[in-house]
This record gives C-alpha cells, structure tokens and sequence, in this order.
C-alpha cells in the first residue's frame, strides 16, 4: 500500500465509496472484490516501524486484506460468488488496464506476427485473434490477443502508421516478457519493426455478461448487432462522448467487449 500512487486509477474515489477492496497486478491497481460498505484505506504506516508513523489502532481494510491470506475459501467467498453470478446472468466491469499494450509496425510487422504467434495473422484488419506467442522450437511462451489494424487517426488508441500493423494486449504479469521475446526473435531475423509500448497510456476496460450489448448500446451510435460488429473483431468507435478501441471478446463464456481508451 506504500506504493499504491505510482500507477493510479481515475476512478479511484468512486470504487472507494462503493467498497471496493483493491489489488496490484503489473504495478497497476485495481478493484479485487466489493465489500458491502466503504472501507476507505488509511495513510500508509509503515507498520509503526518510525516515530513518525505510528501504527494505525483500527485499519478495516487491512484487516479485510488480511483474510485472504488463507489456504481454505477466505470469508468473503460468498460475495465473490455473488459477483460471479451478476456476470454470468446479468454484466459486469472489469478493469483489465494493467494489461501490457503494444503496436507491432514496421516494415517487417507481418514477418514478425507470422513467426511469433501460432494463428493466421493474414486476416483482414479488423481481426482480433486469440493466439499463442511460441518460440523457435514451437514452445509455447505465452497466450494473448492480437489484433490486425491499420494506420488511424493519430491517437494513443488508433495510431498512425504506414502498412499492417498489429495491436497486442498481454496478461500484466508477463507484458514485459512478451515485448522483449517479440524483440529477441526480430533481432535474430534481422527484421526492421517497432514495437511501441502503450501500457501507461491507455486503459482497459472490459464489460462482460449477457446484458452487455444492451448497456453499452445506449452509449453509442455505432451499430453493435453481430451483424456489424462480429466475434473476434475490433473497431475504433465513440462511446459516451469518447473516441475508442472496441474489441469484441469474452473470457467469461458470455457475451462481452473490451474497450481499449485514452487516458487523460
């Protein structure tokens, strides 16, 4: 919890006040589970280790964090089944931003895309494809999404660049891993590419459940139907007032999008 500023949420305060019991993936915060009521977190107090940082006499939330540290089902389980049930019958959010975000250019992109992952990454733009990232023995080093685009606007979420280019999004805890084994295998074909990091300049925001499409329809114009906007696709859309990266997936076994947005 010392630590907690360094990558920080904009909707901090509102998760606070509706008891959201945080935790850190990638240097990221994020919501882990809701407690019935607000449990604001305390100053950090060092554990009253300095004279001027005396141990906090009562800290809910720490005591709260505490029960996780358990090797049965910790006390709040109930409530995480209730929230599972909400997805699985109804919708719910889930901040993905700690994430890893990277665009793939350069005039090598697609020898590089074609190498790395185990999918066809000659699909048309506006594919997004779960694949594998395997290494020069076709070893398995990770599994994530690639999308195909091209050349936008300019912005963090839609990127100008000349040719095909690839959006990837990583799990947090190996977005690193992942850049430096698409970078180690370019290197080693003598492939010119660019491998643009667009982690701490985007959110990732994931709604999931059946109600999804119904709830994010109301905030845009843009046509949502299956008709326009497929399974394993993605488009640049403006949802809320908001110009974005809308990528159709789901890991829940429901319907579900991904928005990929600026960070302001």
């Amino acid at each position: 919890m010392g630590m907690r500023d360094d990558e920080g949420m904009c909707e901090r305060e509102e998760l606070e006040a509706a008891g959201s019991v945080f935790q850190e993936r990638n240097g990221w915060e994020r919501p882990g589970w809701f407690h019935s009521s607000p449990v604001p977190v305390l100053p950090y107090d060092y554990f009253g280790a300095y004279d001027h940082t005396p141990a906090h006499a009562d800290h809910p939330y720490y005591n709260l964090i505490s029960q996780d540290y358990t090797f049965d089902f910790p006390v709040h389980h109930d409530v995480i089944q209730q929230e599972c049930v909400a997805c699985r019958e109804r919708a719910a959010v889930f901040d993905m931003t700690s994430f890893g975000k990277y665009y793939l250019t350069g005039p090598d992109a697609q020898k590089a895309a074609d190498w790395v992952f185990s999918a066809d990454m000659t699909r048309s733009a506006g594919s997004t494809i779960y694949t594998c990232m395997l290494n020069e023995r076709g070893g398995v080093e990770a599994d994530l999404t690639v999308s195909v685009c091209e050349g936008g606007e300019g912005t963090a979420c839609d990127p100008t660049f000349k040719g095909r280019g690839f959006y990837i999004t990583t799990g947090g805890s190996t977005a690193r891993y992942c850049a430096q084994h698409i970078l180690k295998e370019a290197r080693r074909h003598g492939w010119f590419v660019d491998l643009e990091d667009r982690t701490e300049d985007l959110a990732l925001i994931s709604v999931q459940g059946p109600h999804s499409r119904d709830i994010l329809q109301q905030l845009t114009h843009e046509d949502l139907a299956d008709s326009s906007f497929p399974f394993s696709s993605h488009k640049t859309i403006t949802l809320a007032g908001h110009c974005l990266r809308a990528m159709r997936l789901s890991f829940v076994g429901e319907l579900g999008e991904d928005f990929i947005i600026i960070i302001f």
